[in-house]
């Protein structure tokens, strides 16, 4: 408990408030993707995570396993890495080597450990590891803040009009609707062989 508010704290006094309003989201959104007073190179966004990742509160944070030859492909940018103690660990696939990797973390919930998954947005080569993913932690919320599109900036299409088979998982459309400020699309992903499926709500602002 002390240390939960200790760390509080030290974050308060380094980044000051940055709690978002749920109705406010949208406008703060299209705020930090402005230019920061500091830099007008680099937006508020931007800004922010780079602050956090000055914020090392324990050197005892490695990240050997995305840094390795064998996954550095996996990984958007080499400044952004997950550390290997909470790193999202992705089920062994029989017969196929380093394919437990992906570039994604677990956070903490204000209640709970490992409340949430944090992730890049996928590449063409890792989209199949994102459903993965999505399937074996049973994520069933995606919330996106990237844009649709080619270049290194946006995000690949990772799913079909329809469905899409990607190996053993099926990534099925179903529906979306449009509002002002962010569309919400319907999946169904199910496990050809086992026939489980689960039902994934996306929000992209």
């Amino acid at each position: 408990q002390y240390i939960f508010l200790y760390r509080a704290l030290a974050e308060l006094a380094y980044f000051g408030d940055t709690e978002i309003d749920q109705k406010s989201l949208a406008t703060t959104i299209e705020a930090l993707k402005q230019p920061s007073s500091e830099n007008v190179e680099i937006s508020r966004l931007e800004l922010q995570f780079q602050r956090l990742k000055a914020f090392q509160e324990d050197i005892r944070k490695t990240t050997t396993m995305g840094s390795s030859e064998e996954n550095k492909s996996k990984n958007r940018s080499d400044a952004c890495i997950p550390y290997d103690k909470n790193r999202v660990i992705l089920a062994p696939i029989p017969g196929r080597d380093h394919c437990t990797y992906i570039n994604a973390s677990f956070i903490d919930g204000y209640d709970d450990e490992n409340n949430f998954v944090i992730t890049q947005d996928p590449m063409e080569d890792t989209i199949f590891d994102f459903w993965r993913m999505i399937f074996e932690q049973r994520i069933k919320t995606i919330v996106m803040f990237s844009e649709i599109g080619d270049g290194p900036n946006k995000c690949p299409r990772y799913w079909a009009d329809e469905e899409m088979k990607y190996e053993n998982l099926l990534v099925s459309y179903i529906q979306s609707e449009s509002g002002p400020y962010y569309t919400k699309r319907e999946f169904t992903v199910t496990n050809c062989k086992t026939n489980d499926t689960i039902h994934v709500t996306q929000f992209q602002y």
